[in-house]
């Protein structure tokens, strides 16, 4: 059975300033989501209930119609969960992510958020959730700790082409909203090889990464530890820094000495890795200002050698929002910007 889920609240501003967001009202949900239903050939056949929790946050999952969809989710009648948007289902992004990445792939139950091009029978469980997060809060630095804590089933880090992927993915989501990506690993037990080599999973992890960091235990004083950069992409390697871990002072830096590093010029030309990354500049460049129709961007893009085929895979992975006004689609960086009610674009 499939869950048509939808929620509303004026305390999270769903309504607008003046409460009349008709792109977020219940009756609008629903009928998106039956639209998407009836587009889906392998949804059109299945029994639908509606369960709508009208003047509830979505700060808390302590909701009557998210407890009753739950309660059938856990007893398997339900194995098929729709909503417009991931803020429907919560505004509580690690909930959210919890749910997305580890509760509904145990229970087997498929998840479908229309405005975020999300399906979780085709992402099987990724990381979509720090995207979700990144989006809404717009945080300048993002660390995450440990990353295999975080990861969905296809994202594993011992097989390289899932490593690679991971990498790339964040990649994207750093360079398209504007933030650095920290990522905490572990060690293995390998003390003697290369520090390269001793991150835990794929040597494609640290491979796709600008600058590595690397602590460990001084040898000759157990609180004192040592910060190698064992590589960066982006200046010369600096200088080991130690700091020390006692119960009597606690934290404290050792041996600290800033570096000066000279100022880049400003009109060094552009270079990319990869046609990917090079749409995420340009798309991210040409969104700054305000939201673009999909056709002036397709445009743009192909003036600059991008594909539609690649623009379309990057507007996905970066959580673009499509919306159609007076007959045009429209791309934005903003989230909930709209309503997508037809093909993508």
């Amino acid at each position: 059975m499939i869950a048509a889920y939808q929620r509303i609240s004026r305390a999270d501003g769903d309504l607008g300033k003046d409460g009349k967001d008709k792109s977020n009202s219940i009756e609008n949900q629903k009928e998106l989501i039956q639209r998407y239903i009836s587009h889906k050939e392998s949804l059109q056949n299945l029994p639908v209930m509606d369960f709508v929790d009208d003047g509830y946050t979505g700060s808390n999952f302590d909701r009557p119609g998210f407890q009753k969809m739950m309660d059938g989710v856990r007893s398997g009648e339900i194995d098929t969960i729709i909503v417009k948007d991931l803020s429907r289902f919560g505004r509580d992004y690690i909930g959210v992510g919890e749910y997305m990445e580890q509760i509904f792939p145990l229970l087997g139950v498929r998840l479908i958020s229309i405005n975020d091009n999300y399906d979780s029978s085709n992402y099987n469980g990724t990381t979509l959730g720090i995207r979700q997060a990144i989006i809404e809060f717009r945080p300048r630095l993002v660390v995450i700790d440990p990353i295999q804590a975080y990861l969905g089933s296809d994202s594993d880090l011992q097989i390289a082409g899932r490593a690679r992927k991971l990498m790339r993915r964040l990649g994207m989501w750093a360079a398209g909203y504007d933030c650095a990506i920290v990522l905490i690993g572990h060690l293995n037990k390998k003390e003697g090889s290369k520090g390269l080599y001793r991150s835990l999973g794929s040597i494609d992890v640290v491979a796709a990464a600008r600058s590595v960091l690397q602590v460990e235990r001084d040898t000759e004083n157990p609180d004192i530890r040592i910060v190698h950069q064992i590589k960066n992409s982006l200046a010369p390697t600096a200088e080991d820094i130690h700091f020390s871990i006692s119960a009597e002072k606690g934290f404290q830096w050792m041996e600290c000495r800033p570096q000066l590093i000279e100022k880049q010029q400003q009109d060094i030309e552009l270079r990319f890795d990869s046609e990917q990354q090079k749409a995420v500049y340009w798309i991210k460049h040409f969104l700054e200002k305000g939201d673009m129709s999909a056709n002036e961007i397709y445009c743009r893009l192909d003036n600059e050698g991008i594909s539609k085929r690649v623009a379309r895979m990057v507007k996905t992975e970066m959580g673009i929002h499509c919306y159609q006004k007076k007959r045009k689609w429209y791309w934005s960086v903003q989230p909930e910007e709209g309503v997508m009610n037809g093909p993508q674009v």
